[in-house]
C-alpha cells in the first residue's frame, strides 16, 4: 500500500473515494454526500491543490495498486498557523486495521512538523469510541473543548482532540514527506 499525496490528474478518483466515506460514515464528516455528489471538478481539485482555502492543505490517500483505499486531509488555516487540522479521514473497511490509518496520521504529522506547527487537531464524533480509542493509541488527547455540532442542522456532536507535534514519533518515523 502506497501512502502518497492525492494527485490533480485523478480528481474524479479521489472524488469517488469521499463520496465512498461519506456515504459509508455519514455522521463522521462535516460535509454530505447529497452535498458533494454534484460538485464540480474545481471543487475535488481544491481539494487536492488547496485552491480556495484559507491556509496550506495536502490531501494524502492510500494507494493499493491503483485503488484508493483511505484517505487524510491536513490542513494548516492562515489564521492559526501553530496548527495543523486532521479531518476527512478514512479507510475503506476491508483494509481496516491494517496500520494504514496509522500511516495516513503519520504523513499530516511530518507535514505539520515541517511547516513548523506544533500541534495536530481533530474532531472525533460524540460515541464514535473505536476512532477515540485509535487517536488514543497515536497520543491524542481531548482538549476539553465543549463538543459542538458535526454541523449545522445536525444532532451528532464532536469533540476535540489534540496532540503535540512537539518530537518525533517513531512509528511514523520514515512514512515519507510532502
Amino acid at each position: 500500500m502506497d501512502i502518497r499525496l492525492a494527485r490533480p490528474e485523478e480528481w474524479e478518483a479521489f472524488r469517488d473515494l469521499r463520496l465512498r466515506a461519506l456515504r459509508d460514515t455519514p455522521d463522521a464528516f462535516g460535509g454530505t454526500a447529497e452535498e458533494a455528489t454534484d460538485e464540480p471538478e474545481s471543487y475535488w481539485r481544491g481539494w487536492i491543490l488547496g485552491e480556495g482555502w484559507d491556509g496550506d492543505v495536502r490531501s494524502w490517500v492510500a494507494d493499493d495498486r491503483g485503488r484508493l483505499r483511505g484517505m487524510a486531509v491536513g490542513v494548516r488555516f492562515d489564521a492559526e498557523p501553530a496548527t495543523v487540522n486532521l479531518f476527512g479521514m478514512w479507510i475503506d473497511p476491508s483494509h481496516r486495521g491494517t496500520g494504514v490509518a496509522t500511516r495516513l496520521v503519520g504523513m499530516v504529522e511530518s507535514w505539520g512538523r515541517a511547516l513548523g506547527a506544533n500541534r495536530l487537531l481533530l474532531r472525533v464524533s460524540d460515541g464514535n469510541d473505536r476512532a477515540e480509542r485509535f487517536y488514543a493509541k497515536l497520543g491524542f488527547v481531548r482538549t476539553g473543548r465543549p463538543s459542538m455540532p458535526l454541523r449545522e442542522g445536525s444532532t451528532v456532536r464532536v469533540h476535540e482532540m489534540a496532540r503535540s507535534l512537539g518530537r518525533a514519533d517513531p512509528s511514523t518515523e520514515g512514512l515519507g514527506d510532502a
